[in-house]
């Protein structure tokens, strides 16, 4: 006897599916029974002409995504003969569950392209038949806590029962669409705007932050080229007036300037705690005192040999040094420094 699959997770012609990992096989187990297309009994009112099982089922395999089984026909019931003659001769050769619904998901995750109706995620087993020309290879029968039943091998049957129990899900908005959407808004682009709109306006907008980004460049290295010349004219300024002070020479200018440019404020402090450079001469003069270069030089080369210079008062030490130094450049005996 051939192995048939009676289910599997694939979705059905009526757009819904059930998932093998959510079937209860407990009640299906304490009794296999093979019925035909689901068939227990007619529709007549009393229901008087009685249909029996025409067999079991043995041997289930539950795999990842679908559930075979092999059937074994009763031959000592009319119809389970005809079934299995007809089974052996392929002319019946699919088959079906009958399930009642437990719970059902609308979870995207859930669902697989194409499909429009809920998943089922628990279903109890209760029963297996064999069938004539199902809609498809998983053709199943659903039944509902309110009783309602419907066989979703039935050719053409009427959904508007089974809309009640397992609706056509509502078709949603494409995320991608209202996140276009979106950035529509966010731009400032009326409601509706085309993605290929929203390109051209986003590359715009880049095009545009090009340039300014251009332009603020260009403007920051202006600025910053106006600040250095102002700086330097500053420190140029300074140095020139220590210079022109008498505070420092000419030869001096450039280390000033280059200390300037460095730390300005300090520089600027330093110069101005420097007194001008005076002549030892003008220095006696300013004071009163008398007396020629020559006489000063003299008075140091005296003391010097006498070795008396220690024990003169430092401003005058400092002033024969000096003087004697000037002297000595003068004569040109040492070279004077810049």
């Amino acid at each position: 006897m051939k192995r048939v699959r009676v289910h599997s997770d694939a979705i059905n012609q009526y757009g819904g599916r059930i998932l093998t990992s959510g079937l209860d096989w407990s009640l299906f187990d304490q009794n296999p029974v093979l019925l035909y297309n689901h068939i227990r009994h007619t529709d007549s009112w009393d229901k008087s002409k009685l249909v029996f099982p025409i067999g079991k089922w043995k041997d289930r395999l539950v795999g990842a995504s679908d559930v075979t089984m092999m059937p074994e026909f009763d031959e000592d019931d009319e119809n389970g003969r005809m079934a299995k003659s007809k089974w052996e001769k392929d002319i019946l050769n699919t088959a079906s569950i009958h399930v009642r619904v437990v719970e059902m998901s609308e979870d995207p995750a859930l669902m697989l392209a194409g499909q429009t109706r809920p998943t089922i995620t628990k279903a109890i087993v209760m029963e297996v038949s064999v069938t004539d020309i199902p809609g498809n290879y998983t053709c199943h029968k659903l039944s509902f806590d309110n009783g309602y039943s419907v066989a979703l091998y039935s050719a053409g049957a009427d959904t508007s029962e089974l809309d009640k129990f397992l609706p056509v899900i509502k078709q949603k908005k494409s995320t991608k669409m209202d996140e276009l959407q979106l950035v529509a808004q966010v731009m400032g682009l009326p409601e509706g705007s085309s993605a290929a709109a929203i390109v051209a306006a986003s590359t715009n907008l880049k095009n545009e932050n090009t340039r300014l980004a251009a332009e603020l460049d260009a403007a920051q290295k202006e600025r910053d080229a106006l600040k250095l010349k102002g700086d330097t004219d500053k420190c140029v300024a300074l140095v020139a007036g220590a210079v022109a002070a008498g505070k420092i020479t000419k030869a001096q200018e450039p280390t000033w300037q280059k200390l300037a440019e460095g730390d300005y404020d300090n520089t600027k402090v330093l110069l101005d705690t420097m007194k001008p450079y005076v002549p030892p001469t003008t220095q006696l003069s300013s004071t009163g005192t008398d007396k020629s270069e020559g006489d000063l030089v003299a008075r140091y080369k005296a003391l010097d040999k006498a070795g008396k210079l220690g024990s003169l008062p430092e401003e005058e030490r400092n002033l024969l040094l000096a003087a004697y130094v000037e002297h000595l450049e003068k004569s040109g005996v040492v070279k004077a420094t810049a």
